[in-house]
């Protein structure tokens, strides 16, 4: 991992942050902020010059399903806020 990536946790929760390659050489300039959930899956093809955020589920069938459901064999979970 380099500087311009970093991984945290806050809660629970694992968040990475991908910056731009030229962040610390451009004093002062702007970019855009993208924050995407199943952070993990997106964050090594970020290509553009943008400030990357993703939020890595701790469990997706848990974490991003409000009501509890069954699906052929596979129980979702239901802690997701509706």
């Amino acid at each position: 991992m380099s500087i311009r990536e970093l991984s945290l946790s806050f809660h629970h929760q694992e968040i990475k942050i991908k910056l731009p390659k030229n962040y610390f050489k451009t004093n002062g300039k702007s970019y855009p902020l993208v924050i995407v959930q199943d952070g993990d899956y997106l964050f090594k093809d970020v290509k553009k010059d943008v400030i990357f955020v993703g939020i890595v589920p701790n469990n997706r069938k848990k974490d991003y399903t409000p009501w509890k459901s069954v699906v052929g064999d596979i129980e979702y979970g239901g802690q997701a806020d509706a």
